[in-house]
Parts: C-alpha cells; sequence; structure tokens
C-alpha cells in the first residue's frame, strides 16, 4: 500500500502514525530497562509503520462504506485489533534479539494488547498470576497460532469482558 512515501493522507492517520510511534518508543524503553543488551540493536522500519497505518485506515475506510461507520467512530478494539495484526504481518521492528522464545513485533504486539487492557480497566487493572498467564497464552498465540483480524478483535473484546467479569465476582 506504501508507496514508499512518508505520507498519510489525513489528520486520524498522522495521529494513528505518532502514537504508534509512541508506543514503539514506549515499549523500547521499558525494554531496554530490562534487557540492557538490545541497545542499538534495534531497527525500525518507518515505511512499515506507514503502512500499517495506512492498512488499519484502509478497513477503517470499508468499516464506513459498507458498514455505515464513520471513519473516526470505529470502536477501539478493532482499531487495537487491527494494529496488532499487522504488526504481527509487517513486523516493523527489524532485530535478531528474541526474549524467551519471542521477536520483539510478537512482544510489541503484546504490550499494545496489555496497554489497551489496562487503559480500558483504568486504575481496577491488576497484573496478578492469572493475568500474567492469560498474558503469555495471547503472546503464544500471536506467534504460533494463524490469526486473522476478526480473530484478533475477538481476543480483544473477549479480554475486556473476561476481566470485567473476573473482577466484579473477586
Amino acid at each position: 500500500m506504501s508507496d514508499g512515501k512518508f505520507s498519510l493522507n489525513n489528520d486520524l492517520a498522522e495521529r494513528d502514525h505518532r502514537l504508534i510511534k509512541e508506543l514503539m518508543n514506549e515499549f523500547h524503553d521499558s525494554l531496554f530497562k530490562k534487557h540492557p543488551e538490545i541497545h542499538g540493536k534495534v531497527v525500525i522500519d518507518d515505511h512499515a509503520i506507514i503502512e500499517i497505518v495506512e492498512r488499519v485506515h484502509a478497513k477503517k475506510y470499508y468499516y464506513s462504506v459498507f458498514h455505515n461507520i464513520r471513519m473516526g467512530k470505529v470502536a477501539e478494539n478493532k482499531t487495537i485489533g487491527l494494529f496488532i495484526y499487522w504488526i504481527l504481518k509487517l513486523r516493523p521492528i527489524q532485530s535478531a534479539i528474541r526474549i524467551k522464545e519471542y521477536d520483539l513485533n510478537e512482544l510489541f504486539a503484546r504490550f499494545i494488547f496489555n496497554k489497551a487492557l489496562k487503559l480500558y480497566e483504568g486504575d481496577d487493572f491488576a497484573y496478578d498470576d492469572y493475568m500474567m498467564g492469560y498474558f503469555d497464552e495471547v503472546t503464544y498465540s500471536f506467534k504460533y497460532r494463524e490469526l486473522s483480524k476478526e480473530s484478533i478483535i475477538l481476543m480483544l473484546e473477549y479480554s475486556f469482558h473476561k476481566y470485567r467479569k473476573r473482577t466484579e465476582h473477586t
């Protein structure tokens, strides 16, 4: 989709591009604190980042045309799921480094998944043993399972509801 030029066609796309770059920087900083040996060994492919944003916006446009949903009103879980899907497909983080058996793109997708759940739940969110095990399963799925855009979106929706139900009963 990207023609190699660094251009995004609207304000929403520009905002999403900045957001992904900010998340990537936050991810890198948190990873560097735990694994200082990665410093200087990671390259970000900005062309891939732009293509990810373009593909997400193409799908949002599809939703607006065929499902009558305005571009800015696509549910956040759908947008986040689309970003995760394209990060896993296009792999914008270039590095031979692995942490456990996962590459950095899979861990970045997990980072976004975790952050989305934390933002959704707010101050009530807690990383207990159950949630850490669940996030390990999500990361395993990102690496070893064939996941469609829709299945990742459903994983997010399920996670939001599962966590909410779990905390309501404790």
